[in-house]
């Protein structure tokens, strides 16, 4: 493989001379600046909803109650998140380091690919125009199994490419592709790129049977890892804990159905399956448009590149079968049609194999423009979204996290968007736009049967549909029954914190329903429950059902869920908690 730092030519006399800015060093060194500019943000950028939630996974692995056995292979590389000290948020961070060498790992493979149709500096601008797009500079180093699965596939892609084609490589490839296709089944998008590989390949070794059958033994090879692994992830996760699939998430990544046998693991993971056939692909406007807009701009010139990809394929001077193998790495842009999931962070899996096919039309617009305005513009719109990024959603988290977990220092049962949490037990499902029309097509009032099953005396206010629930707003995504069960038993404690409680005008008295039994406290004068006077600062038990709560009081007044450990002291953040696409 050539060296990312290959120098240019020398001059005979003088020897060794500086870079021109249009060099491969320049190139390499811009990436390195992004690379580092990308660092700060493993530390500065708001942890991303999707991102708790792979934690929480994990989380599970470690108390044995993880569900699922497909998508979540990741548990067992970062199982000893969970004993290191600090927070979530501080392991989640940690956890960061590890994506970030994987996207390393995956901008040497996209200039080792690129290698094979160009020339050195067109590839390694073809590395700097991926990691320069705006939304894989904020999430390429992201806690997501789409680093990971991106750097297994690219490196299959460029072995397949580049290796020589034996029984060995062609073992090593397959067993690739079979640990990306268990660590995320959207590996199987990326099916084009490595058929376009394949076939040259084939072509290039005079398409023999011998050359059929070694890539047939990738497919082989491929099937059998993957089955191998998720036998052997099968056995090391628990039963379901909740049997009610209304309460689990219907992300991708989630759980469905019930049995604690090998009979009911294996009907999660046919759920898994079915449901992303059914549901992760959709007819019509892309459900997320604006992030295809967003993504462009973030990144104009490889939009424009990607584009023209067909037709600067088809007009170059490569093979046939080349051209082909380049075809086959842009093909994977088309899912922005088709697949449901295109998020920002789907950016960080869907650009390399496009980072290469465009390789073609990038060789003639540097030869035509020159390499210094192919840097200049990634690198200033990369610089700007770094620039721009929001730096003040982090420290809210962490405010809420801290006190939270000050409050529950043995943890509870919550709701929330995304389990903020993940040392708790998050109740319902991950709100995610796929999961909430998942659970309003169950039209089952799950988050109510929650409730009525067991204590649940924490509810984090983090997203606009929470917020929507809590105010009743037409627009809640939640079906009324648990929407009404929110506003009647929670009530704003601190900033984004609810905890159990009923909020009484003064002089009204009704029959009221407790979905949260408990210890409460009363807050204001005139509280009567069940006839009995509650004096300010008064605690009482109160079971599950209806009970009379009155206000004969002037002013408002309230009951509040009592148990817990510590309340905050520090005033709370104000602002989101979490950080816009």
């Amino acid at each position: 493989m050539d060296s990312l730092l290959t120098s240019g030519p020398r001059r005979p006399a003088a020897g060794r001379t500086l870079p021109s800015l249009g060099s491969v060093h320049v190139g390499a060194a811009s990436i390195i600046l992004l690379l580092a500019l990308q660092c700060t943000l493993i530390f500065s950028r708001a942890i991303n909803w999707d991102e708790f939630f792979f934690y929480g996974q994990v989380a599970q692995f470690g108390r044995g109650e993880l569900e699922t056995p497909l998508q979540t292979l990741h548990v067992h590389g970062f199982r000893w998140l969970v004993d290191m000290p600090g927070s979530a948020i501080d392991h989640i961070l940690t956890a960061r380091l590890a994506m970030f060498v994987c996207e390393c790992v995956t901008i040497v493979c996209i200039y080792a690919l690129a290698r094979r149709f160009a020339d050195r500096l067109t590839s390694v601008l073809a590395a700097l125009g991926y990691i320069s797009a705006g939304y894989v500079l904020q999430h390429g180093m992201s806690f997501r199994v789409d680093p990971p699965v991106t750097a297994t596939l690219m490196v299959a892609l460029a072995l397949l490419a580049r290796a020589s084609l034996g029984w060995w490589s062609a073992a090593l490839i397959g067993a690739l592709i079979g640990m990306a296709g268990m660590i995320t089944i959207k590996a199987v998008l990326f099916a084009p790129a490595f058929a376009g590989l394949a076939w040259m390949r084939w072509a290039d070794a005079g398409r023999t049977r011998a050359a059929a059958l070694r890539i047939a033994g990738i497919a082989v090879a491929a099937l059998a890892v993957f089955l191998a692994l998720y036998v052997w992830h099968s056995g090391q996760i628990a039963g379901p804990v909740h049997p009610d699939p209304a309460l689990v998430s219907a992300h991708a990544d989630a759980d469905a159905g019930a049995g604690a046998d090998a009979r009911g693991t294996q009907a999660r993971a046919a759920a898994v399956l079915n449901r992303s056939a059914s549901d992760m692909f959709f007819v019509g406007l892309p459900p997320y448009w604006p992030m295809i807009v967003k993504a462009a701009s973030l990144a104009p010139l490889l939009a424009v590149l990607i584009l023209a990809g067909p037709v600067t394929i088809a007009r170059s001077a490569l093979s046939a079968h080349e051209k082909c193998a380049l075809a086959g790495l842009w093909l994977p842009v088309l899912t922005l049609a088709f697949y449901r999931n295109t998020a920002g962070y789907y950016y960080v899996f869907l650009l390399p194999p496009l980072a290469v096919a465009v390789t073609c039309g990038l060789r003639g617009t540097i030869a035509r423009f020159g390499a210094v305005p192919v840097m200049a513009i990634m690198l200033v719109i990369a610089l700007a979204t770094w620039v721009t990024d929001d730096r003040q959603v982090l420290p809210r988290q962490r405010a809420v996290s801290d006190a939270v977990q000050k409050m529950f220092p043995q943890g509870t049962a919550y709701f929330d968007h995304s389990g903020m949490i993940p040392a708790f037990r998050k109740v319902n499902g991950f709100m995610t736009p796929w999961g909430m029309e998942q659970y309003r097509r169950a039209g089952s009032s799950s988050y109510r049967a929650a409730m009525e099953r067991q204590a649940i005396p924490l509810l984090i206010e983090n997203d606009t549909m929470v917020t929507a629930a809590l105010k009743g707003d037409h627009a809640a995504v939640l079906l009324p029954e648990d929407s009404r069960a929110w506003r009647g038993n929670y009530v704003n404690y601190w900033g984004t914190v609810w905890l159990a409680g009923k909020t009484v005008p003064a002089g009204t008295g009704e029959a009221s329903e407790f979905l949260v039994p408990g210890q409460y406290r009363a807050e204001g004068e005139g509280l009567v429950l069940d006839g009995v006077a509650l004096a300010e600062g008064e605690t009482v038990d109160v079971g599950r059902g209806m009970h009379n709560l009155a206000n004969r009081g002037s002013r408002p007044a309230r009951l509040v869920w009592a148990a817990t450990a510590q309340s905050p002291q520090d005033p709370p953040p104000t602002g989101d908690l979490w950080i816009g696409y």
